[in-house]
């Protein structure tokens, strides 16, 4: 489709990180708690699910920027690109 060029790197790298992060935080998650106790024997949101939460939010935003959800891909308008047009007029022939 064209939509991501070179100065969208940086972005999309970034997206492509937290996405890596917020899977290692829920992998974290499957095989312990949620909750944590602090050194005084009170529960609190563990340290993996602060950081699964944060880099979700970080993915959104980051989605959001690129089209990767349904109300932001509703917003993306792509014009066709002249290469394309010179394939079809070459497959025509």
């Amino acid at each position: 489709m064209g939509l991501l060029t070179r100065i969208d790197m940086a972005v999309f790298a970034a997206y492509c990180q937290s996405f890596a992060r917020w899977k290692q935080a829920e992998a974290k998650l499957k095989k312990g708690r949620q909750i944590a106790l602090t050194a005084h024997g009170e529960e609190k949101v563990s340290a993996w699910e602060q950081i699964a939460r944060h880099r979700e939010k970080e993915m959104l935003a980051c989605a959001k920027e690129f089209g990767f959800t349904p109300a932001s891909r509703a917003k993306v308008s792509v014009s066709k690109n002249d290469e394309e047009d010179e394939f079809a007029a070459l497959l025509s022939r």
